[in-house]
């Protein structure tokens, strides 16, 4: 990773919004990133669309405010794509990942988002920030793989018995052997 990278998840309350924020935080930074996560503050019920971001360094970072224009949008929820602009904001260079069943290439044309990178996996049985972490961490490059399922297998440990966070890390391999890239 060359320079600072921003990330803004996107989904509903109660879907691991922030939590994805906080578990790819708490990750990078066991491995030697500065990292921030933070939610967007709104009034949260359950369902209602919710945001988090991470500000992503290798060296300290000192930017305090919302992320307005972020290096990648995550959407966790397929569903999102309809009540959500994810352009909004968004920069020419802007890579998206996206839980959905739709080509990589469908939601270049769906959305016109020619000039952009764009991943698609379909993440239906995990939590859906697990494998749109691990295409993050892959292709931007932010830690080795090894060292990327140890941490992440440590810090889900921390809330899941052993046997249901090394389940969630089986869905690693196969996001990056399945991942779409358009």
């Amino acid at each position: 990773m060359s320079k600072n990278l921003t990330i803004k998840w996107h989904g509903k309350a109660e879907q691991g919004v922030f939590t994805a924020a906080a578990v790819l935080a708490r990750v990078l930074a066991s491995g030697g990133k500065y990292v921030q996560a933070f939610p967007e503050f709104n009034i949260k019920k359950c369902g209602a669309p919710q945001k988090a971001f991470n500000r992503i360094s290798n060296s300290p970072i000192r930017l305090h405010s919302l992320v307005l224009d972020a290096d990648i949008e995550a959407v966790l929820d397929p569903r999102a794509l309809k009540y959500i602009d994810i352009k909004l904001g968004a920069k020419e260079e802007t890579i998206y990942v996206i839980n959905t069943t739709l080509s990589a290439e469908a939601v270049k044309e769906k959305f016109n988002l020619k000039k952009n990178r764009v991943f698609t996996f379909a993440a239906n049985s995990t939590p859906a920030y697990i494998p749109l972490m691990a295409i993050i961490v892959h292709f931007m490059e932010l830690m080795p793989a090894a060292d990327f399922k140890e941490k992440l297998l440590e810090s889900l440990s921390i809330k899941r018995d052993s046997d249901t966070a090394a389940e969630h890390i089986k869905t690693l391999d196969r996001a990056l052997s399945e991942v779409q890239e358009a």
